[in-house]
């Protein structure tokens, strides 16, 4: 198992001037891309037929197509059987910390299909996601244009609890990520970004709240979330451990999706699914290369709300906010 230290290394204390996040994504092949050219083979004449390439084209498409979905569909496999295992083990069940709340499901009553909403494992992508399959294509585009606070503060239709999705042993995604990757997510958007100052309070162990507090390091804030947990306290759904909010191991777990493969293994699972072309289509095109691009005007415009509470507007000026949401974002990509 790997250990934070040298994670805490790589990520000195934040001031003035973030340092860049050393993290360097894995690319990923696309589910459909063609990875092995046309070889033309010669006619008698020593010429290559007229629709020669065309036709290999198409054969290779389609042999990296079923190739690559095959391949995916054994990493699904091989991730759930891990779980069960690990599950059988009881080391989950029998873990030290147990002290968050169950988190949020989602039921899609047309797929009979659920998942765990996991915070910082692309949960406004999901919400998303499950519009789409309930309610189409039109209101998945309306919710697009939405703040992402509004779209996590929605009442949906197909929202559930964790109570129903296990005593109807429905079918359920569970989403994953790597933990340190996860927790630095949540210490950006939680205590670099100025839009959760008690965050900072807290670790900085301040009681006047008229004092505006300081920066705080990554280190710190692990050292926090270490504190509670060891306190027996229920920590934050932003960095408590998945297993705790998802109870893994007492759900119908069908498909464990990695958010370091995010996009192939959701284009698996639809197709697992038998979601229709049009929805389809609009959910990876969402997903693949726009994802931030449309998400991008809601999550600024969430950001600059909340920053501009008294309370923070008074510790943190805003070209100093409008700073941090751009380095903030350059984070992120490279996060993601």
């Amino acid at each position: 198992m790997s250990t934070p230290v040298s994670l805490s290394l790589l990520l000195p204390t934040l001031g003035a001037s973030l340092p860049p996040w050393p993290f360097q994504p894995q690319p990923q092949t696309a589910i459909f891309q063609n990875t092995r050219p046309p070889t033309p083979t010669p006619t008698a004449s020593g010429g290559a037929p007229d629709d020669f390439s065309h036709t290999n084209s198409e054969d290779s498409v389609l042999i990296s197509k079923n190739t690559s979905i095959l391949s995916q569909l054994n990493d699904l496999e091989r991730r759930s059987m891990h779980l069960n295992t690990t599950c059988f083990k009881d080391i989950l069940l029998n873990a030290t910390y147990k002290g968050t709340e169950r988190g949020l499901f989602f039921h899609s009553k047309v797929y009979n299909i659920a998942y765990c909403k996991v915070p910082k494992v692309g949960s406004t992508f999901w919400t998303l996601l499950f519009t789409t399959l309930d309610n189409g294509v039109d209101f998945g585009k309306k919710l697009l244009e939405k703040k992402r606070s509004s779209i996590h503060a929605g009442r949906y239709t197909f929202s559930s609890s964790f109570t129903y999705v296990k005593s109807a042993k429905v079918p359920t995604i569970l989403p994953t990520r790597d933990p340190y990757s996860r927790l630095y997510s949540a210490f950006i958007d939680k205590s670099y970004l100025p839009i959760r100052i008690h965050t900072n309070y807290a670790v900085l162990g301040i009681q006047n709240k008229s004092l505006c507090p300081t920066d705080v390091s990554f280190q710190d804030f692990l050292q926090l979330i270490l504190n509670e947990a060891k306190a027996g306290k229920s920590l934050d759904q932003h960095w408590a451990p998945i297993y705790s909010i998802c109870g893994s191991c007492e759900v119908n777990a069908q498909y464990i999706v990695k958010q370091e493969t995010f996009t192939n293994d959701i284009g698996v699972v639809l197709q697992k699914l038998n979601v229709s072309t049009e929805k389809f289509n609009f959910i990876m095109h969402t997903l693949e290369g726009k994802r931030i691009q449309s998400s991008l005007p809601g999550i600024v415009a969430t950001i600059l709300e909340r920053s501009s509470a008294a309370e923070i507007s008074r510790c943190r000026p805003w070209l100093e906010v409008t700073r941090r949401i751009w380095r903030s974002f350059q984070i992120q990509v490279k996060l993601y």
